[in-house]
């Protein structure tokens, strides 16, 4: 029977050359939606990414979009994913702090401004906790409970008293109790140890909670409860949940992102309904989607692209619960695109997807859940449409494989077994050829994907 299904994929991926997926459920451990690009770990510690990529924050070392999920590199230690705007940040097991993407406003954090194509390391440190981000900004945690950033502080979003711009991390003050963070596109939120809640950076539209319109560019205490338990923040409204189970939200409100059924902004937190139950919430640009103690999922605000995931494209002006499951696990939202994981390790997302941004291999807008799965067969297809681009040779091949271009220097050289899985990669800088051993591999087939700054194929290729 393995044998037949075998030949069938070979088939088809021969005969036809299409995108096939494979169902394998259950090995997504974490997922973080940026703008428009997604960011996931599975539960081997291996990175992925899919959707837009104009400033490399795929991490994939292509400034090519990805509509299915491709793998980052080749380690399987990495812990904990954050994605901005346009860039990506996230921790290895070893408490080591990687970022790529766009760095315009330095939001990578290495000193420079030149965008990176491929995870790349920040600073020598061991020590990193938490990570968040969603603008063009980080702040993030040690383990000794003090507070970093670096990055966009053109609203003192990064919390040091300033509006200027930092290349590389900075501790913000020297308090060492901070406990859990948000980002904004402009703003920043903190609770602290102690359950006490702060907010800093813009606050044009009242999203730092402090009950007027005045930025801040140092952490200012909100109110006087102390009994704050989680927060989150979209572009310029702000979500949070206190230990009672009870959901407060403040800022913009265009598009009902607040959830209290009218679009009048609040520059204090209000409470949204009376439900005692939530447990997790993750605000987009003009949406949000959150999760109850009972594994349902609810969500409300803009819905024009299908981000809440209702099976509609009407805007919710309260929270919605969405679907039967009770099985929901973890969120993130993006900007016009949600995602979630089940219990089950199984992924799923929903909502704009014109950049790929959803991952199910496709370009079109998904108003309900779904699935993702964990392996994908590459495609034989050319995507670059040239069939000249590139020349391999020989094939099938015994031990060395050479690749010429006749256009660009090559930049990426990917080559990955049947079923997508990244086996061998190489950074090509301002070459028009390159060769590589297959010595070590198996018999069998694999894809070998080439790609210049302008141009990708892919190939089947035979190793006897």
């Amino acid at each position: 029977m393995k044998k037949q299904i075998l030949f069938s994929i070979l088939f088809l991926v021969f005969a036809f050359g299409v995108n096939i997926l494979c169902a394998q459920s259950g090995c997504w451990k974490q997922v973080a939606a940026g703008g428009t690009h997604t960011v996931a770990l599975k539960n081997d510690g291996s990175l992925w990414a899919w959707g837009n990529n104009a400033f490399g924050q795929l991490g994939d070392g292509s400034f090519i979009n990805k509509n299915a999920p491709v793998r980052i590199g080749t380690d399987n230690d990495w812990q904990l994913i954050a994605a901005g705007t346009t860039h990506s940040v996230t921790l290895k097991i070893d408490g080591t702090l990687w970022t790529w993407g766009n760095n315009n406003h330095h939001q990578l954090g290495d000193s420079t401004t030149t965008i990176k194509i491929i995870p790349v390391q920040i600073g020598i440190d061991t020590n990193w906790n938490q990570i968040v981000t969603k603008g063009q900004h980080t702040i993030a945690l040690k383990n000794d409970g003090t507070l970093w950033a670096w990055g966009y502080n053109s609203s003192g979003q990064l919390g040091d008293g300033t509006k200027v711009d930092k290349i590389s991390p900075i501790q913000i003050g020297t308090a060492n109790d901070w406990k859990q963070l948000a980002t904004g596109f402009a703003h920043s939120l903190a609770i602290k140890v102690d359950g006490t809640f702060w907010a800093w950076g813009d606050n044009n539209f009242g999203q730092l909670g402090i009950g007027n319109n005045n930025d801040r560019t140092a952490p200012v205490k909100i109110g006087v409860a102390n009994d704050w338990n989680y927060v989150a923040a979209g572009d310029n409204h702000s979500v949070a949940i206190k230990n009672d189970g009870t959901l407060w939200s403040w800022g913009i409100n265009i598009s009902y992102q607040l959830g209290d059924s009218t679009k009048t902004s609040k520059n204090s937190p209000i409470q949204i309904g009376t439900a005692t139950d939530w447990k997790q919430v993750a605000p987009g640009q003009y949406h949000n989607i959150a999760i109850k103690n009972d594994g349902t999922i609810w969500a409300w605000g803009e819905n024009e692209l299908g981000a809440l995931g209702d099976g509609t494209n009407t805007d919710h002006s309260i929270p919605t619960k969405i679907g039967s499951e009770n099985d929901w696990q973890q969120i993130s939202s993006g900007q016009f695109h949600s995602t979630s994981i089940k219990n089950d390790n199984t992924l799923w997302t929903w909502g704009g997807n014109s950049a790929g941004q959803i991952g199910d291999a496709t370009n079109a807008n998904k108003n309900i859940p779904t699935s993702i799965s964990c392996q994908v067969i590459i495609s034989t297809e050319d995507e670059s449409q040239n069939e000249n681009s590139f020349l391999i040779y020989p094939n099938p091949v015994d031990d060395v494989i050479h690749i010429e271009s006749n256009i660009n220097p090559l930049i990426n050289i990917q080559l990955y077994n049947l079923y997508g899985n990244l086996v061998r990669q190489f950074l090509i800088h301002n070459e028009t050829s390159y060769s590589f051993t297959l010595d070590e591999l198996p018999a069998s087939i694999y894809f070998l994907t080439i790609q210049s700054d302008k141009v990708k194929q892919t190939f089947k290729v035979i190793k006897k």
